[in-house]
């Protein structure tokens, strides 16, 4: 009897291993099944799902998220490829959450942008004021008695006039007696915008300690190029927020130290968590941002954001640490206040570290 045509051809068109029946993916290199021919709809498929990797499991993972403790519990029982990796969830919904934070400080950062163009305008008017100045006797000279020339050269110093504005700001000095002192210094805005460097400005203002010459000097760079800071503390936000999580771990290690726990088991429990956070805070931020304060969702004496998300997030918290960790509610809610009371002091400090660094090297 022949071997129908049809089986015959069951065959993997990438490495030629033979399929199983009824196979649609090779169980050897994995391809799915295919006459090599793509159609439109497969082809936008595949489209979505390389650049961003969106299946079924990323909406499962989702969906999961938001039920306390339920990714991690499923993780340590061996279902890793149904959801989303928890350092991959990690990641996409802190660069979500970092992404919607940005984009509401730069609308918080308008003002100063403006203020910073503003600025900037106003130097280069001076500077475009002094040199044509300079030329108007050369272009007369040239055309003598000429009305027209004298006129139009006339006509543009209106709009042109030497800016005498100064920008202040204060910078901190130890006194003798081991307590800081705020020192006031300003600059010229013609002298800020010019080509002057920090260090030229810092020295004819007289400021001689190391210290202090260093915080001029970044007060000096944030007053020039102070639109672009979100952007570049940003990024020292999100470093911050992945070094935290082993502490994180650390913390709830030493909590169930009776558990006998991996301490890989407290890391994906923050992961899971953290990432619950970021996508709660994500859309809280977003609603108030786009309206939402104006529409009864936000604003007045308190926001959405700390009305409702912050509650929510502790809540989601301690009930995540009920299921996983499995104690009584009473032992839950005492070590669920250590740690969010050790959690405050490490974001606290890890916060303040992250902003001082990022004035200094900004």
């Amino acid at each position: 009897m022949s071997t129908p045509v049809e089986k015959i051809r069951r065959y993997c068109r990438n490495c030629y291993r033979p399929l199983p029946d009824f196979a649609k993916h090779c169980p050897h290199c994995g391809q799915k099944d295919s006459d090599g021919r793509i159609t439109i709809w497969a082809w936008v498929k595949e489209f979505m799902d390389t650049v961003f990797n969106i299946d079924s499991r990323f909406f499962r993972t989702i969906g999961g998220l938001f039920i306390p403790g339920k990714l991690t519990e499923a993780y340590f029982e061996g279902k890793h490829e149904r959801y989303v990796r928890p350092l991959r969830l990690f990641f996409i919904t802190a660069l979500i959450h970092f992404a919607v934070i940005s984009t509401v400080l730069t609308s918080l950062f308008e003002g100063t942008t403006e203020l910073v163009e503003n600025n900037r305008k106003q130097a280069h008017e001076y500077y475009f004021a002094v040199k044509l100045n300079l030329e108007k006797d050369t272009v007369l000279l040239q055309y003598p008695d000429n009305e027209v020339v004298a006129g139009a050269i006339d006509s543009l110093l209106v709009g042109f006039q030497p800016v005498v504005d100064s920008i202040g700001f204060g910078y901190f000095v130890m006194n003798k007696a081991g307590e800081f002192d705020v020192q006031d210094v300003s600059f010229a805005v013609k002298d800020m915008f010019s080509d002057k460097s920090a260090e030229v400005l810092i020295e004819e203002a007289g400021i001689t300690d190391s210290w202090a010459k260093l915080q001029v000097a970044q007060l000096i760079k944030l007053n020039k190029s102070g639109e672009s800071f979100p952007a570049f503390i940003m990024g020292k936000l999100i470093w911050m927020v992945l070094l935290m999580m082993p502490a994180l771990a650390l913390i709830l290690k030493l909590l169930y130290i009776r558990r006998k726990r991996y301490f890989v088991e407290h890391l994906v429990f923050s992961y899971h968590y953290h990432a619950f956070s970021f996508l709660a805070m994500s859309i809280a931020l977003l609603i108030y941002n786009t309206g939402g304060a104006n529409s009864g969702l936000g604003g007045g004496e308190a926001s959405l954001v700390e009305v409702l998300i912050f509650p929510v997030i502790l809540i989601y918290l301690f009930w995540a640490m009920r299921r996983v960790y499995k104690q009584g509610i009473f032992r839950t809610f005492m070590k669920f206040m250590f740690l969010n009371f050790a959690y405050l002091i490490l974001f606290t400090t890890a916060l303040s570290l992250t902003l001082l660094a990022g004035l200094l090297l900004f």
